[in-house]
């Protein structure tokens, strides 16, 4: 059946983005008709792999080289012959079949020149070949072969190779831009998911002029990567930024060129770095200091002592949580590596591959080996693992450097300043002068003074008439599955908490029986008796939690609002338990919600308006208009659904003070470092960079930036822009000067 009618320019698109590659490269090549739309359409690779004369696409590879056959029959020397079966010459070739190379480093426009660092400035010796080979070969009169560029396309599913032949009457450079010039010129995206260049000494990479690749993973076979920075910096569609993965053929701390790595922004930025070697790990290199959370390394050779002794500086380094050093190595190094971890202090093992070390209040290292279930046919069997994991029964402290008291639980708690007397019993303590009294009582830790309070209704008053001054504690508030009541005071805590593991940590002893009715009841009487302040709640909305609703009006009842709230929900099914709770109970400085909502949710009349900062780890619900009327100082919004558009009308609002005026600073994701141009496009705004870098950031964190862009408000407030890379997201910070 004939078509008497041709497909439209955008059905013709439509068709051509469900064909093969292969085969469109066919079309592209033998039908000029379609040739435009054809490079109109995204082309999407799965790998390409770039080497001298040689490129491979989704397991396709185009070998092209210089073959010597023979004219009159003549034999030909076996190294032309393997030559040939290798896919010919890489160097161009006289007519004896000698390399001469005299083209090899020419560059056209549109050429990528990769060189390493070491011998880059080395020429190649073609005098010895005219000096030697020459001669020799008219001397003896040895026959010229017959020279023929030739295309080696090989199919490897398929198992099938193709040989086309050309006369040798260009240069093999120029064959080659031809070739990349037909497959990859003219077109509006090629997107890749990984990119391999390994080949790196020597290599100039042929290319069509204007070739931008988008790619998730990159491969660099060079110790050097500074050294060809430029080069495939250029290559890359800025969208490709931060990489997924980086990966490096070979790299060691102490050779030259390592610190360059380091500092490089393709390095420094990559959400995982993978190492294909990785010798001599020093534990006061640079390594120690990689902040990527995820790091692979797919062949180790190193000291065990000293490997520990990196483990000990990321267990002081408080590492984040999520944090995940791999290194493929051989058993008996993981077994070595394990009794050296279990031999540091308050480390223990839990099973036969796996040793905990307690890192910080709310989070372990743990050291494990499993088998390498990313192998290939050369790395090792096994992989070791250091990772930071939350401990889930943890109730998060305000600040970093708490030190933790022993705690005990309410029917165990004993009076250790009277204990020690001989007989404790005939000690006249109600029979002190009241300022005495009052002395004695405030050297007791919290649970003292509730067992002291429960005893008569004289000691209940005694506690609660306690002077202000005296009860300088904090209550921190944990409502989920583990449930907890923390009392704080400078740097010590004491902690009442329900745990289905009765074994879990040494610091604390459990009751068997505390559950969350227990814990409201305990905190029902702190609050009655001690009168202590709330300053953090923490609430889990969640069905292990039998009725949320009634468990709110309980702390409302309790009080209306305190200094930091927390709260987490994991679905939407809990949007109206999350309105009423931040309808009935608010947060006065601090809010963090890490929950889904579905879309349109309604914040504005639940969202505190002046809040230090507000944090919200799930912002796809919140629109431009809510933005605009919140007058929060610190706003950190995750994974929102903010477009270029709607940050650009932020900036130009605070700009013109007509909202958010009380900003400090402000972060949200995007998507990659592409969209900056375009958000400060029609902003007038004044470029800075950088070069040994600057701390920018808030009173919470701080980030080291080499570049950004100044911003001023009409009342003359100075806002500066830039991008980082926080929790493996892409962060646009607006930073208020």
């Amino acid at each position: 059946m004939s078509l008497s009618k041709p497909l439209s320019y955008d059905a013709l698109k439509s068709v051509i983005k469900h064909l093969d590659n292969d085969f469109r490269f066919k079309i592209n090549a033998h039908v000029p008709g379609v040739r435009t739309a054809e490079r109109a359409v995204p082309l999407k690779l799965d790998t390409l792999r770039f080497d001298r004369n040689e490129f491979t696409m989704d397991g396709v590879s185009y070998d092209l080289g210089i073959v010597c056959e023979s004219e009159h029959g003549e034999r030909i020397p076996s190294d032309l012959q393997d030559q040939n079966a290798n896919g010919g010459c890489k160097l161009e070739l006289d007519k004896y079949g000698q390399e001469i190379g005299d083209s090899e480093n020419t560059l056209l426009p549109g050429d990528f020149q990769v060189l390493e660092e070491e011998g880059k400035d080395l020429p190649r010796n073609d005098y010895s070949f005219r000096l030697f080979y020459q001669p020799r070969t008219e001397r003896d009169e040895l026959p010229s072969f017959k020279q023929s560029i030739q295309l080696k396309i090989t199919r490897k599913a398929e198992k099938k190779t193709t040989i086309i032949k050309a006369d040798y009457d260009i240069k093999l450079y120029e064959a080659m831009k031809k070739l990349t010039k037909l497959l990859f010129g003219g077109r509006t995206a090629l997107i890749v998911r990984r990119l391999e260049i390994t080949e790196l000494r020597r290599l100039v990479l042929r290319l069509p002029v204007g070739f931008k690749v988008k790619v998730e993973e990159l491969a660099v076979g060079s110790n050097f990567l500074s050294s060809v920075q430029n080069s495939i910096f250029t290559m890359l569609d800025q969208s490709s930024l931060p990489l997924k993965t980086l990966e490096i053929s070979k790299f060691s701390i102490n050779q030259p060129g390592s610190k360059d790595i380091l500092d490089h922004d393709i390095f420094r930025h990559a959400q995982e770095l993978i190492f294909r070697w990785l010798c001599h790990v020093d534990n006061n290199g640079d390594f120690a200091n990689i902040s990527h959370k995820k790091v692979f390394v797919r062949n180790y050779i190193g000291n065990e002592r000293k490997f520990i002794i990196l483990v000990d500086k990321w267990r002081k380094k408080y590492l984040p949580v999520g944090t995940m050093y791999c290194f493929a190595t051989c058993e008996d190094t993981c077994i070595e590596l394990l009794k050296l971890a279990e031999s540091k202090d308050r480390a223990r093992r839990i099973s036969e591959k796996r040793v905990i070390l307690p890192m910080s209040y709310s989070a372990d290292l743990h050291v494990s080996f499993e088998e390498n279930h990313r192998r290939t046919c050369t790395e090792n069997l096994w992989v070791l693992k250091v990772e930071v994991l939350e401990n889930p029964d943890a109730l998060r402290p305000l600040y970093h450097s708490v030190l933790h008291a022993d705690v005990h639980s309410i029917d165990r708690i004993v009076m250790p300043s009277l204990s020690k007397m001989e007989n404790p019993a005939k000690f006249p303590l109600l029979h002190l002068p009241r300022v005495a009294l009052d002395e004695v009582i405030s050297m007791m830790v919290p649970f003292e003074l509730i067992n002291f309070s429960i005893i008569s209704p004289r000691t209940q008053m005694i506690v609660k008439t306690l002077p202000s001054r005296k009860r300088t504690y904090e209550v921190f508030l944990k409502i989920a599955y583990t449930s907890s009541v923390t009392i704080h005071r400078s740097k010590m805590n004491w902690e009442l908490a329900s745990t289905m593991d009765f074994s879990k940590n040494k610091v604390y002893t459990y009751s068997r029986d505390l559950q969350l009715q227990h814990i409201k009841e305990i905190y029902e009487q702190i609050n009655r008796i001690l009168n202590f302040s709330v300053r953090k709640v923490i609430f889990t909305l969640s069905d292990l939690i039998s009725d949320n609703m009634s468990m709110i009006d309980w702390l409302k009842s309790q009080h209306t609002s305190c200094d930091t709230l927390y709260i987490v929900s994991t679905s939407s099914s809990y949007d109206n338990d999350l309105k009423y709770l931040l309808s009935s109970f608010k947060a006065t400085r601090f809010l963090s919600l890490r929950t889904e909502n579905k879309s349109h949710f309604g914040w504005d009349e639940l969202l505190p308006k002046n809040l230090n900062l507000l944090y919200l780890n799930t912002s796809n619900s919140i629109n431009l208009q809510e933005l605009l009327r919140m007058n929060n100082s610190h706003i950190f919004l995750r994974n929102s659904k903010f477009t270029i558009r709607e940050i650009n009308l932020f900036l130009k609002s605070w700009m013109d003070s007509k909202s958010n005026l009380n900003l400090e600073s402000f972060k949200v994701n995007i998507t990659n470092y592409g969209v900056i141009a375009s958000i400060v496009d029609d902003l007038p705004h004044q470029p800075m960079r950088f070069e040994k870098g600057k701390y920018v950031g808030n009173k919470y964190q701080k980030y080291r930036v080499f570049e950004g862009a100044e911003i001023e408000q009409n009342s003359g407030k100075i806002g500066f822009m830039t991008t980082v890379i926080d929790g493996g997201q892409l962060i646009f910070c607006l930073f208020i000067l």
